[in-house]
Order: structure tokens, then sequence, then C-alpha cells
């Protein structure tokens, strides 16, 4: 229902208006002077004003600078109502504050509501373009309500792959870090369960996350590696749809849990592929997505570089081990032995490396003085042999 404002000191004026305008579907406001009517239009937003110029407090022409400097008018119509006398005046004031139209006292009630009419046409077309804008900022509303939605979808999934890299980063046994990332990387994707298999004979490099240890044993000596076929014939990633849930489809045994939706992706560093990582059955939705995919491969490839460094510090480690069991091995022998042992570097300054504790016993010296000073033993042999003894370095 559109909204009319008349403003006239004269209450005579305004009902002439008033009377044949009520007789239609208009929502009417009136005020005797400028100042009154500023104050209705500020709560009320008319789509039309009707308004004399001269008035007592504020007049016409005030009213409409005012309303036309405020933005929230600038839909909003203006007719001037005045006398005949004033009409060329009306219209040059009109004119400057940009109104509708001059209407020239007293005026006919066909006349009036002709001209009403003209005046809010643009109000059909506004209301419905309000609507179309509130149909518009709900569409809006909708799609800033998914992307925040799909933002904390995404903050929640870079904490996680952050956390999961932080352990990658500090664990050093390699199963440790397959079982860990099975458990957690499944949760990541938003898949009802994981399987992470290497593609050697190793039943221990087997892993599931979300399957329960009766359908673990079902598959973890026979599960196929179909998949791991198909990933390592120069993919990085498979993704299907099974709309049947037969899980025969990906050569898994019967009586294992359906298999709607299935993403693998190929654990592999830039030198070595170890196995595959499967995602199965997406949580809340048919099937996986790009972005899942994309997500997956990321962390195999983490996967893969983290399993390959611990791999290598686990041998690092064993090598330690078997070094200092043959330094304490040989500790053992030198200790026990009856023979003087003495080390040295094979070139200038021939600097000492090592020297049995039983050379005090044997020359009366501590092992500390020779291997302190590199030139100490030099000192301690006769000058005419030292030529031959550096001869045989």
């Amino acid at each position: 229902m559109a909204k009319i404002l008349i403003v006239d000191d004269s209450l005579t004026s305004r009902q002439l208006l008033i009377t044949p305008l009520s007789k239609s579907n208009y929502e009417l406001f009136e005020a005797n002077n400028g100042k009154e009517a500023l104050e209705i239009a500020l709560t009320q937003y008319p789509d039309l004003v009707i308004t004399d110029i001269m008035m007592p407090t504020m007049d016409g022409y005030e009213l409409a600078k005012r309303l036309r400097s405020n933005r929230l008018f600038d839909n909003t119509n203006i007719i001037f109502y005045t006398i005949a006398a004033l009409q060329q005046e009306a219209e040059a004031l009109g004119e400057a504050c940009q109104i509708f139209k001059v209407l020239i006292k007293p005026v006919s009630p066909k006349a009036l509501i002709r001209i009403v009419e003209e005046a809010l046409e643009g109000y059909v077309m506004k209301t419905l373009s309000g609507q179309r804008v509130k149909d518009h900022l709900l569409v809006l509303g909708d799609r800033l309500a998914e992307k925040t939605s799909e933002l904390d979808t995404v903050t929640k999934r870079l904490a996680e792959i952050l956390s999961i890299t932080y352990s990658l980063a500090t664990e050093r046994n390699p199963q440790q870090i397959l079982e860990k990332f099975c458990q957690t990387g499944h949760q990541v994707i938003g898949s009802e369960f994981a399987i992470l298999k290497l593609s050697d004979e190793n039943t221990k490099n087997f892993y599931t996350s979300g399957l329960g240890d009766s359908n673990s044993k079902l598959i973890r000596n026979k599960l196929d590696l179909g998949i791991c076929n198909i990933l390592f014939k120069n993919r990085i990633a498979y993704r299907q749809h099974n709309p049947n849930g037969t899980p025969e489809s990906w050569n898994f045994p019967i009586g294992f849990p359906s298999i709607f939706s299935l993403l693998s992706v190929k654990i592999s560093s830039p030198t070595t592929s170890y196995g595959y990582l499967s995602f199965a059955n997406k949580i809340s939705t048919n099937s996986f997505s790009d972005s899942d995919e994309q997500i997956a491969i990321t962390l195999a490839a983490q996967l893969a570089i983290a399993y390959e460094n611990a791999l290598r510090y686990e041998q690092l480690e064993q090598k330690n081990t078997e070094l200092s069991n043959s330094n304490n091995r040989l500790q053992t022998i030198v200790d026990n032995s009856p023979l003087g042992i003495y080390i040295c570097k094979a070139c200038e300054p021939y600097e000492t490396t090592f020297v049995s504790p039983n050379t005090l016993e044997m020359l009366g010296y501590e092992p500390k003085e020779f291997l302190e000073d590199p030139e100490f033993w030099k000192k301690k042999v006769h000058p005419e042999d030292l030529p031959n003894i550096l001869v045989g370095f």
C-alpha cells in the first residue's frame, strides 16, 4: 500500500485532498507545516508528498529541499499544491528541488486521482523491484551462509592437516606414522573408514580406521591389490561412485560393508611408490569431491616423505647401534690385550687418536700425554730412527 503525506496549514485544503484519496487504496498522513511533515516523513517514509508552499514554521520549499538532501527519500515524489497566482514561482522552485508536478488549487477529485496515480506509477515498479531485491538478498544470504560453512570446513581441515603434518614431522617410528595417519586421515577427508596398505608382503604394513576388528581381519590377508595396480599405472588418484554399494565391485570380499563411494590415492615419494590409501563412503554426500581428492593427494605425498624419512632414521639408528656395539667390542679387546695399541692419523702432523691404557705400564707415559701433544711421540723416538718411521708412515 502506497503512503501519501499531505501537508497544508489549512485544514480545509487538506480535507479536499484526503476525501477523494481515502476512497483509494492508499495510506494517508497529514501535517499542518513543513516541520511536522518532516518528522512524519522520517518515521513513515512516504512514497508521495503533496505540500503547500506558503506555510508557517517551515514552508513547502524548505521541506522539499530537506527531503531531497536525504538519500532515504530518493524515490519519494513531491507535488507542490498552491494557488494559481504562485504557479510560476512554484514551478521555478519545483525545478530547483526536482518535484514531480505543480498542482493548482482547487483541483477536481478526478484530476487529483489521475495525477497521484501518475506520481505513484513508479511505486508498483519499486515494490516489485524491492521484492526482487529481497529475494536476491535471501539468495545472497543463503550463498553467504554456504560460503561461511565452506570456509569453516576449510579452516577446520587446514587445522587438522597442520596437526597431521606436525605429527608426521615429530614421529620417528615408520609403523606409528602409518597407523596414526590412517586414524586421522579419514577424519580430515570425511569418510566412514579408511584402509592403508603398502605394496609389500609384510602384513604388518596394513592399517584400517573406522572398520572395526572383525572387518579388518576379514581383509587383512585377502585384500586384492587391484586398486594399487590401477594407481601404479601412471595415476596418483582413483575416485569412483558405486550406486549399488556392492563391495565386490572393487574386489573386496563378500560380507564386507557396503561401499558407495571410494577415493584411493598413491603413497609415493619422488623416488619410490610404497602403496595406497583408500577412503570409503563420503559422509553426508554420495561421492568424494575434487577438493577431497586434492587434499588426499597432498596428505599421501606428505605421508610418503615422512615414512621415507622415518625409514632412513630407523636405518641410521640401526647403523649407530651397530657402530656402538662394534666400538664396545673393540674397547673390550683393547682393555684386555697384552699388547700396546697406538693409533694416529696417517698424514701430517700424524696426530694421535688412541693409546691403549697399558701404555703407562709398558712405556712409562700416560695415554693423555700422547693425545694432548701431537709431537709428543716424535720426541720419544730416537732421532736416527724418526726418518725411517716417517717414511714408513
